[in-house]
Parts: structure tokens; C-alpha cells; sequence
């Protein structure tokens, strides 16, 4: 028999949208001779709706949509067997419920609830959701299958109770976002807790962009020995179609080949999440303040590859301390990533608005709220043009630079995605070498070699008040993504006085983070869904 994954890209809350979408895999199905179809986990509405589903009108409408899609699914292709992911309320007991249907045609074959919640990280689902986890084993063409979904995997419990029921394959629906390697991190889950049980395994994933979140797809399908049979596309969608042996067993099929290199895996996941992220909020041209600097040429780039080139528009703002170097960078980045470009001189503004603000409102302004002004005229301009020509401004700053608070609220800040929030400055320059690898001088080599700079007052560089890159980099790492104390971090190499100041910074910095835009995560811990500290905290760490 035949079996498909359909690897989606759902826009949360769209029930006609996603509907439309199950459709158009069911008849790519009835095309392909298909027996059974998988959908991902909470398909139908998208993952993750969050709040939504504390809305009794939501889940009522969830219930309709999916009597409807089991309607129109039964007239498609009446002899296929489809697994829908949806919530599930049962008023009875006051419940909701992260569950997969099965239908044959019309007919309603059982439902399956999730057992295992996750709750850590980006995960909220014991807000929400009850746990289940009773099995569920349906046949289809003389073969019993199981449904696990997401994090019932990463566990033992669930995938031995569904082999302890008769399960002869095992159905895994899937809403697990992108971070590095975590694809890896997938399938030696899935060995470890299915694989042992001598199950083959058909591994459903998601794909697109979900706010901060984005789902890189990765479909899968692995034999009995956990050997991969067959796997989908990376960040695209997809319908995998794999044959199944009289006992279950998958036959080798043809695999899409994996990006090996994480530099490139993460501009993917950052032109897919920004891509989404525009378009699901009805914007389909967006803005980007252009300084010269690598942070704002990569954010170009991948712009311009999100949205095509004519739908970017850069604008360079100068100022007195804008370098000659600067202006020659952003014109010629500008001309070889292919997209509109404007500039505009700010000094005029800054002087009006300090010359105002000294004499009628506050003394004369001097260092930091000076060089700010800058930043601020900057912003406002970029704002202006975004609500002229509803355009999407996409903020330039990233994680390093967040962590410590080297960057201007109502500022460089200011817009409506942050594409690089989540990727340290180090990261960013190997993303400038990624690209011009793969488009020559896409990033002009003098971008860069040149030294970072914010160039709000004469010579200024990033060394100036912070550490180099590579080094600030390196305590933040282990700060933010590996969670490592004090001690251990000093225990590295690194100097105890500077591990002290980056640990004061961070703190200090913790009331711009909170009003900063969201932006893709693509790490293993980012600032936003998974980062919950206090912003009035008096702790040394």
C-alpha cells in the first residue's frame, strides 16, 4: 500500500485556508493511488493558536471545519484514509485536547489525544491542553497503524502502549519548530523510543513560519531498524509518498538531500520565517534602514530573498559622522542585492531637534542622548515611509548586540520583524560568507573586513564599549543558550571581571528585549517565547 505525509504550511487560526490545503494533498493522493494520509499535528489550525484556543467560538468553529473537511474528503477520494491533526473539546468534561482523527471517506474511524505535554522552552501546551494519551490502533490495507503525536516520542510511555495495543506502524504528527541539528535530534529520538519496539515510523512535520517560530519540514520515514526510508524537503512544502510492504514495512524510496552546513540551514529557516511572517500579516513589500553595516546588508539580502528584489525598498539615512566608506557600502550593497534604494540627509533633523529641545524643554543634550537622537530621527523616518507605502520594516539589530543593549529603543529598534534577533554578530559574518559563496559579491567584501560601528559621533567603533565579537560572542553562548553559571563560564578562559560586566549588561538590557519585535528562532535558546526573566530583578547572576 501506499501512505503520504502531507509537509504543510498552515496559517494559524485560517480554518478554510488550512481546510483548502488537507483538500489539495487528498487529491494529489487520489493522482499518486494513495491508501493513507497524514497531516501534521493541529493541522487544521495551525500551530501554535495559542490563545485561540481559550475562545469557545474558535473551538466551535474547529468542530464544524473539521465535519466539513471529513465531508468533502469522503467526495474526493472516498477510499482514503486521512489523519487530520486538531483540538478536540469535550464539553463534558471541560477539557481540551490535542488530538488526530482518522476518517475513512465520511466515516469516523477513532481519535487519538496527546499524552505527553510539553512545557518548557517555547512549549505552553499544559495552558491549554489536558493529557490523554489512551492508544489508538486503526487498520488500513490489513495493516494496523498507531498515532503518536510530537512529544510522545521523546518518551518511552506512549509509543510502548501503542505497540502493546497492536500497532504494526507507528503515526507520528509533528509541530516541532527549527533550531540547529535539531533534525538529527529528531530521528535519534524516534530510534531510541520507537525503533527498540521494532516499529517502522511515518514522521509528519510542519512547515512555514509561525511568528517567532518556523518549521523546517523534514518529513521522514524510517524501517523497523530506524534506517531512513524516505524524507521530505527542508523549509518547503511537500508531499512524501511512500510504499509500504504487506507487513508495514517501508520500501528505500527516494530522499531529498539534507544541508549539511548550519550557516545554511539558518538562512533558510531566516528567509522562510520572514517570509511568512510578512505575508501572513498581509505584507507583501517591506523596508529596510541601510547603514553600510554588515548587520543591515545581511538583512537585505535576505529580504530581497524572502520577498523578491522589487518588493524591498533601502534607505540610507547620513549623518556628519557617516564615513565616506559607509556611503560608498550601503550604494554598492544596495546595486548588488538589486533593490530600491534612497538616501536622505538626517543632520537638518537632528540639529532642529536639539537645538528645540535644548532651549525649551530639557538642558543641552550631550553623549548617549545626542548620539541617540540620531537613531531615533532614523527610526521615525523609517516608520513614516512603512505607514506611507504599508511596507514591513524589518529591524537590523541582532543577538548579540540585544543581549547587552547596544541598540536604541524607538530607534535602530524600531519596526515590525527582526530577522536577526536570534543570530550573534559572529554568526551574521558567516552568513555574509554563506551568501557570497553562493551569489558572488552579493555582500561587498569591504562590508566585511571593515570594524563594526554604530557611527553616531566622530570614529566611533563597537570596540569602543564592548568586547570583540568573537569574545563577547562566546560568553553570551554560554549565558543564554547553555545556561552555564558564573563559575563555569570564568572556568572557560574567559576574564572574570568582563563575564561580571556581560552578566550586568544582559540584566541592565532587559527592559529593551521586552519591547523589542519578535524575530525567527533559530537557536537552541532565544529571546522572546523561551526567555522569561524579570525585568525588575536585583539577582547577581
Amino acid at each position: 500500500m501506499r501512505a503520504a505525509l502531507a509537509q504543510i504550511n498552515p496559517v494559524v487560526g485560517d480554518l478554510n485556508f488550512n481546510t483548502k490545503k488537507i483538500i489539495d494533498a487528498t487529491r494529489e493522493c487520489v493522482k499518486q493511488d494513495v491508501s493513507l494520509l497524514v497531516t501534521p499535528e493541529l493541522s487544521l489550525t495551525g500551530y501554535p493558536p495559542e490563545d485561540l484556543m481559550l475562545r469557545k467560538e474558535f473551538l466551535s468553529e474547529v468542530e464544524h471545519k473539521l465535519e466539513t473537511l471529513a465531508a468533502a474528503v469522503g467526495k474526493e477520494a472516498p477510499n482514503l484514509t486521512i489523519v487530520i491533526g486538531h483540538p478536540c473539546f469535550k464539553a463534558q468534561e471541560n477539557l481540551l485536547y490535542n488530538s488526530a482523527s482518522v476518517f475513512r471517506g465520511c466515516k469516523f474511524l477513532g481519535r487519538y489525544s496527546k499524552l505527553e505535554l510539553p512545557n518548557y522552552e517555547v512549549f505552553d501546551e499544559r495552558r491549554y491542553f489536558a493529557s490523554d494519551g489512551g492508544p489508538l490502533v486503526f487498520e488500513c490495507n490489513q495493516i494496523s497503524f498507531g498515532i503518536n503525536i510530537c512529544e510522545d516520542i521523546w518518551f518511552p510511555r506512549a509509543p510502548s502502549l501503542t505497540r502493546a495495543a497492536g500497532a504494526d506502524v507507528l503515526i507520528v504528527l509533528n509541530a516541532s519548530p527549527f533550531q540547529t541539528n535539531k533534525d538529527n535530534e529528531r530521528k535519534q529520538k524516534v530510534r531510541k523510543h520507537v525503533s527498540s519496539l521494532n516499529l517502522p515510523v511515518l514522521f509528519c512535520n510542519v512547515v512555514g513560519g509561525q511568528d517567532e517560530l518556523v518549521f523546517d519540514g523534514n518529513s521522514f520515514v524510517l524501517d523497523r531498524n530506524g534506517d531512513i526510508s524516505a524524507s521530505a524537503p527542508e523549509f518547503e512544502e511537500s508531499v512524501l509518498i511512500v510504499d509500504l510492504d504487506d507487513f508495514g514495512n517501508p520500501k528505500k524510496n527516494n530522499s531529498f538531500p539534507k544541508k549539511t552546513h548550519s550557516t545554511e540551514q539558518i538562512f533558510d529557516a531566516l528567509v522562510l520565517g520572514t517570509r511568512d511572517y510578512g505575508l501572513k500579516n498581509d505584507y507583501n513589500k517591506v523596508l529596510v534602514g541601510l547603514s553600510g553595516g554588515i548587520d543591515s546588508a545581511v538583512t537585505l539580502a535576505i529580504a530581497a530573498h524572502a520577498f523578491g528584489r522589487d518588493s524591498v525598498k533601502a534607505v540610507f539615512m547620513k549623518t556628519k559622522y557617516t564615513s565616506a566608506e559607509s556611503i560608498i557600502d550601503a550604494k554598492e550593497c544596495a546595486r548588488s542585492v538589486g533593490v530600491n534604494f534612497v538616501e536622505e540627509e538626517i543632520d537638518i533633523y537632528v540639529d532642529l531637534f536639539k537645538k528645540r529641545l535644548s532651549k525649551e524643554v530639557t538642558s543641552k543634550l550631550v553623549g548617549l542622548a545626542e548620539e541617540n537622537i540620531q537613531s531615533r530621527i532614523r527610526g521615525l523616518i523609517l516608520m513614516a515611509i512603512s505607514n506611507n507605502e504599508r511596507r514591513l520594516l524589518l529591524t537590523t539589530g541582532n543577538k548579540s548586540e540585544l543581549a547587552v543593549g547596544y541598540c536604541t529603543l524607538y530607534g535602530d529598534m524600531s519596526g515590525g520583524f527582526a530577522v536577526l534577533k536570534d543570530v550573534y554578530k559572529t554568526q551574521v559574518y558567516k552568513l555574509a560568507t554563506y551568501l557570497n559563496s553562493v551569489a558572488d559579491s552579493l555582500i561587498p567584501e569591504s562590508i566585511i573586513k571593515k570594524p563594526p560601528s554604530a557611527e553616531l559621533r566622530h570614529n566611533q567603533k563597537d570596540e569602543d564599549t564592548l568586547p570583540d565579537y568573537e569574545t563577547l560572542d562566546g560568553i553570551l553562548y554560554r549565558i543564554i543558550d547553555k545556561n552555564e553559571t558564573f563559575e563555569q563560564i570564568v572556568g572557560h578562559g574567559f576574564e572574570k571581571e568582563l563575564v561580571e560586566d556581560v552578566f550586568k549588561l544582559m540584566r541592565k538590557a532587559e527592559f529593551k528585549r521586552r519591547q523589542a519585535p519578535p524575530g525567527v528562532k533559530v537557536s537552541e535558546h532565544a529571546f522572546g517565547r523561551d526567555w522569561r526573566y524579570p525585568i525588575s530583578n536585583k539577582f547577581v547572576f
